[in-house]
């Protein structure tokens, strides 16, 4: 079983003197946007009968996963991110917090028995204000999703400024609130930008001094 995130996938299979032997059985896929040229690259590559599987989750909670079918391929370049893992209980909300109509794109919201306890900041664990009102623990994933029909979800993007690097979040206002601390910073834009030769994010800073 091999798992990894998109851009290191694409870096293993290019530099692969072979194709991958009958014993690698699964590629287990996460942490970054997977492409269905991706699956392709990936398909390509491993012995007949092997399985690929796409994992959607994060640090707060285990949300989702599904063996990728080909047979939901659609028009978007972005494969669906799967369906709930048993036990959660997933929504996709609208900027109000109502559930947003079928069809609709909102924000992902997450409930249930594996959520994370809460934030640990300034040395104690501070829960989210969904539990201290009795609603359970709950997570915001701050993903913006859209439920198909079949019961996919597909991501389209994010709520605020944080991005994936090599599989690890970050918060382009926070790097550029800590370049704006050194003393011949004016100000700063941060943004991501994509790799054409791996398809790996890189930040860009353009600084004001």
């Amino acid at each position: 079983i091999l798992f990894a995130f998109p851009a290191l996938l694409r870096s293993v299979v290019a530099s692969s003197a072979a194709p991958a032997g009958p014993d690698l059985r699964l590629v287990r896929i996460g942490g970054d946007t997977t492409l269905w040229s991706d699956i392709d690259l990936i398909r390509a590559w491993l012995a007949p009968g092997a399985a690929v599987q796409l994992i959607y989750a994060a640090t707060e909670a285990p949300m989702m996963q599904w063996f990728v079918d080909d047979a939901c391929r659609g028009e978007d370049a972005r494969i669906p991110i799967g369906y709930p893992l048993p036990g959660n209980r997933l929504a996709v909300v609208d900027d109000d917090g109502g559930a947003a109509a079928p069809g609709e794109v909102g924000e992902l919201v997450v409930t249930g028995p594996y959520v994370a306890l809460g934030l640990w900041a300034d040395g104690r664990l501070v829960p989210d204000s969904a539990e201290r009102h009795g609603a359970g623990r709950l997570f915001r994933t701050g993903d913006l999703v859209r439920q198909r029909p079949d019961g996919l979800l597909e991501r389209f993007g994010r709520k605020d400024r944080q991005v994936k690097i090599r599989g690890a979040r970050v918060d382009l206002d926070g790097v550029e609130a800590a370049l704006r601390q050194h003393p011949h910073v004016r100000d700063v834009g941060v943004l991501a930008r994509t790799s054409r030769e791996d398809g790996a994010a890189s930040l860009v800073a353009y600084v004001s001094p």
